[in-house]
C-alpha cells in the first residue's frame, strides 16, 4: 500500500483483461479492488482496496541514490507461494535519462515470465531471485524502504537476470492517484467525442489541455509540473497529436506555455 485510504502498486501486465479483482490483504481478509490508472510505457497500474478500512502504507525510498552491490530484497508470491522474500545485490542501475519503450515490447520468456526490451538501461538489475509471481511487488532496500517494482526477468542459460521498475519513476503517481486517473479518462473520452462529432484537433487538443489544467487544479505548483512532466501523461498527449503534420509544434508549444514543461523528451 502507498496510501492509508488502500491505494497499491502493481505491474500493468499483471491486472490486463479486467477492471476489477480480489485482494488478500495480511491478516487474510480478501477484499476487493480496481484499478484506478494504468501506464502501459512502465508497466505500471494503481489499484485501490474497496474498503473503509485504514491501511498502513510503506515507506518509499530514493532510486536516484542507487550503488552497485547494495544489499536487496525482493517480496511476491513466486509460483503461487505466498509471503516469499529473497536477498541479493543490485547488479546494474538505470542511466538517467533513458526513455522507456511502450509495453508491447515486451515478450514472454521460456517461463512463462515477462522480459522486456530496454529493461538494462531503464531498470534495476538485480541477482535476487525474481520468477512469475514476484511481478508487481516490492523491491526493498536494507532500511525496508520501496526502492523499485519487481517487473520482468531475462532469461539466460543459468537461470535468469531479474528488474525492477525504479520507484521514484513513479513516485508522483502514487502520490496523486486520482488525478491520473482522471487525465486519462478525460483524454480518453475527448478521443471518443473527436470521432463521434468530428472534431478538428485544434478543439480537441485544447479540450485534453483544459482537462488536464482542471485535473491538476489544487495541487502545489512542484506537485503541478511533477504530474504533467510525467513521461506517461506526456505521451497520452503526444497520442492526441500523432496525425498532426506541420502544426504539431504549435500544439506542444501550447502544451508548454500552459504547464511549464515541454512535451516531448529533451
Amino acid at each position: 500500500f502507498v496510501s492509508e485510504d488502500g491505494y497499491f502498486l502493481t505491474n500493468r501486465h499483471c491486472v490486463q483483461g479486467s477492471s476489477v479483482f480480489t485482494v488478500e490483504v495480511s491478516n487474510g481478509k480478501v477484499l476487493r479492488a480496481h484499478v484506478v490508472y494504468e501506464d502501459a510505457s512502465r508497466d505500471i497500474a494503481v489499484m485501490r482496496v474497496e474498503s473503509d478500512a485504514r491501511f498502513d502504507p510503506i515507506e518509499l525510498g530514493d532510486s536516484d541514490d542507487l550503488k552497485r552491490g547494495q544489499q536487496i530484497w525482493t517480496m511476491g508470491t513466486p509460483h503461487g507461494k505466498k509471503k516469499r522474500v529473497s536477498a541479493g545485490v543490485i547488479s546494474g542501475i538505470p542511466k538517467q535519462g533513458e526513455a522507456y519503450r511502450d509495453i508491447a515490447d515486451r515478450e514472454e520468456g521460456e517461463d512463462g515470465h515477462t522480459t522486456y526490451e530496454a529493461g538494462r538501461d531503464t531498470h534495476i538489475d538485480t541477482d535476487a531471485d525474481i520468477h512469475p509471481g514476484n511481478s508487481g511487488g516490492p523491491m526493498l532496500d536494507a532500511q525496508g524502504r520501496v526502492i523499485g517494482i519487481n517487473t520482468f526477468i531475462e532469461p539466460t542459460r543459468g537461470g535468469s537476470m531479474g528488474f525492477a521498475m525504479p520507484i521514484n519513476e513513479v513516485k508522483v503517481i502514487a502520490k496523486h492517484p486520482e488525478v491520473f486517473s482522471l487525465i486519462s479518462a478525460a483524454l480518453k473520452s475527448i478521443e471518443l467525442m473527436k470521432h463521434d462529432e468530428d472534431l478538428r484537433l485544434s478543439e480537441s487538443f485544447a479540450l485534453c489541455i483544459e482537462a488536464a489544467d482542471e485535473a491538476i487544479r489544487g495541487l502545489s505548483p512542484e506537485d503541478k509540473k511533477a504530474v504533467m512532466s510525467d513521461m506517461g501523461v506526456r505521451k497520452m498527449f503526444r497520442e492526441a497529436l500523432k496525425y498532426a503534420r506541420k502544426n504539431r509544434g504549435r500544439y506542444a508549444a501550447a502544451y508548454e506555455e500552459v504547464f511549464g514543461v515541454p512535451l516531448d523528451d529533451p
